[in-house]
């Protein structure tokens, strides 16, 4: 109890040194009280609702102009909840004669950029880190560590069948001594830690830097030299013992991987795509949690054991196991807190991402709102506070969705469209061409939520770039299946065609096994008809109209029907269909809808 009261009064302290550096409760005008229900909105539009009920305008800075809040107020003066926006967005508010500008806190910023570049520095010490494992384990051969790893698997499962006195113990030190080996017995890392130890360390400082790293032997040009040894090490996974040999590693810090690719090659036998394995390893994350932006968020979020002495928290009645209503088909933080904000009674100020939240058990043994609070608080990641009737909410590792979120103004004209009249091969274009790399990323782990189709960008971001930058006359030529010449592209557009190679495997060993004379962009297309029929949660797929009218009597009278014409595209980058790297898109374009 001691330390819940020393803490609320520090929190006290600090709220109103913050209140006292706007000085927002001495405008007259913001002693109004404002009611707002915004989920997911921008903060330009925030401001002009409460402009609206305020006749106070504000500005906005540029760096700002991608914020999103929700906000779920009802009649509180609006001093306090710009405060608490305030707070929650890291921005403050300089009073210019009659209107207010808001501009970001400039401290919280530089924590938060300190802290990005922290997390890369460290994602790359613990790749290195795996390398030096690596290589201190790949020190006998191959053929001799799968061996080894093989026996001690055996042993283990013997021991496990049998049960012999003492053979818990025996088995988890065979399984220590499994799972240290295990880790070279694959033949990307056993080769990765060998060249870890007889390349130079200023070699491995361009992979540090973005490079991806090729080795081969027999040494091609523009590549760093392979042992032979490594043809024989690499009969046993491949099945065969190639006559040349090709290795690739990059280091890929937005997925926090390190990828692998190999290239065997077989005498006689011509080298495509095909031949190309690909591998990733993932690198653990350190996260130093002495870090000030963090010890800033962890001092201000509210301890769940805390909760209990709240007395709104307590007088509220603990929701239903049922999932929220959701605004993008998946729940979000914002669709959580607008039920709570409604059951507990609570002010809701939150930033807002269109990060799925499903949580669909959260609270389903709770006896009451404050216990149920407790566990959605432990179960969300993120920051919480709560004091007296306000709850405020800031996203774990915000500073990293901040720049992996879509621009929102372009996600709601392809929601829009979606709706209307459908969306087009150029429409997923433009899109994509507008998404930073680790917007990319996100959206193709499907850490995103939206009323629209994300499977062509989940599928093929790179390829509806390159899309995005040809020419209408381009263009033409790829939908009539013309080969659209690596040589005839601009600069920029090279660079684009290299890239979408890049995303599957490195484009030096497409290049290396394919005539760069060749080397084209061809374009597959075709059309397929879908139907579909649905009413709330039930939907129906067909293929044609008639077998679409055989199932209608599952569906209620209010249920809608309409035919899409699925445009199947399949991009090519290299030299024909065969020997290529492919991305298949499937994006389908609405026709008509009708009620039963």
């Amino acid at each position: 109890m001691r330390a819940i009261l020393c803490y609320i009064a520090l929190s006290a302290v600090a709220l109103g040194a913050h209140a006292l550096a706007d000085d927002l409760s001495a405008d007259a005008r913001l002693q109004k009280a404002v009611s707002l229900q915004l989920h997911t909105a921008l903060l330009d539009e925030v401001m002009q609702e409460i402009n609206r009920q305020t006749g106070v305008a504000f500005h906005i800075h540029d760096s700002l102009k991608e914020e999103k809040a929700t906000l779920f107020i009802s009649d509180k003066p609006a001093w306090q909840v710009l405060n608490r926006l305030g707070e929650v967005l890291g921005i403050r508010y300089q009073k210019h004669e009659e209107a207010y500008h808001l501009v970001p806190d400039t401290a919280l910023r530089q924590m938060e950029a300190s802290l990005l570049r922290a997390e890369q520095s460290a994602l790359r010490r613990s790749a290195e880190q795996m390398l030096k494992r690596w290589a201190q384990l790949a020190r006998e051969d191959f053929t001799v560590i799968t061996g080894r790893v093989r026996h001690l698997q055996a042993q283990m499962e013997k021991l496990q069948r049998e049960k012999p006195p003492g053979w818990q113990e025996r088995r988890a030190a065979l399984a220590q001594q499994w799972d240290s080996l295990a880790q070279v017995a694959q033949l990307h890392t056993y080769l990765a830690g060998r060249v870890y130890r007889q390349t130079p360390p200023s070699v491995w400082a361009r992979l540090w830097q973005g490079e991806t790293l090729c080795f081969s032997y027999p040494q091609q040009p523009n590549t760093l030299p392979l042992p032979p040894d490594f043809l024989q090490w690499s009969a046993p996974s491949l099945g065969s013992q190639p006559v040349q040999l090709y290795l690739a590693i990059r280091l890929d810090l937005q997925r926090a991987q390190m990828v692998f690719t190999l290239l065997p090659l077989q005498e006689d036998v011509p080298p495509t795509p095909d031949n190309i394995l690909q591998f990733t390893e993932e690198i653990p994350a350190a996260t130093d949690t002495s870090q000030p932006l963090l010890t800033r968020w962890q001092k201000w979020r509210t301890p769940p054991d805390a909760f209990d002495q709240n007395p709104v928290l307590r007088r509220g009645r603990a929701p239903d196991g049922r999932l929220p209503t959701t605004r993008f088909g998946v729940p979000t933080v914002a669709d959580w807190l607008q039920r709570i904000a409604g059951q507990g009674r609570l002010q809701v100020v939150a930033d807002a991402f269109r990060m799925p939240s499903p949580l669909s058990t959260v609270g389903r043994a709770a006896s009451g709102f404050a216990d149920w609070f407790r566990e959605f608080a432990l179960s969300q990641p993120g920051y919480l506070r709560v004091e007296g009737d306000w709850l405020l909410f800031r996203h774990e590792r915000y500073w990293c969705l901040r720049q992996s979120e879509p621009p929102e103004s372009l996600a709601r004209e392809m929601e829009r469209k979606a709706s209307e009249q459908g969306i087009s091969l150029d429409d997923y274009a433009a899109f994509a061409n507008a998404l930073s790399t680790e917007a990319q990323t996100r959206l193709e782990r499907g850490d995103y939520t939206a009323r629209f189709d994300l499977a062509p960008l989940q599928a093929g971001i790179p390829a509806l770039r390159f899309w995005a930058s040809l020419s209408d006359g381009q263009k033409q030529i790829a939908l009539r299946r013309q080969p659209v010449p690596y040589a005839q592209l601009t600069p920029a557009q090279q660079r684009l065609f290299r890239e979408a190679i890049e995303a599957k495997l490195p484009a030096d060993l497409l290049f290396l096994i394919l005539p760069a004379s060749d080397v084209a962009f061809l374009l597959e297309r075709w059309s397929l008809p879908a139907y579909t029929a649905a009413a709330e949660n039930l939907s129906i797929t067909a293929e044609s109209p008639e077998e679409l009218e055989q199932q209608r009597h599952l569906l209620p009278p209010t249920a809608r029907s309409e035919e899409a014409m699925s445009g199947q595209f399949t991009f090519y980058f290299g030299t024909d269909t065969l020997r290529s790297v492919q991305y298949a898109l499937s994006i389908a374009k609405r026709i008509f809808e009708n009620s039963f």
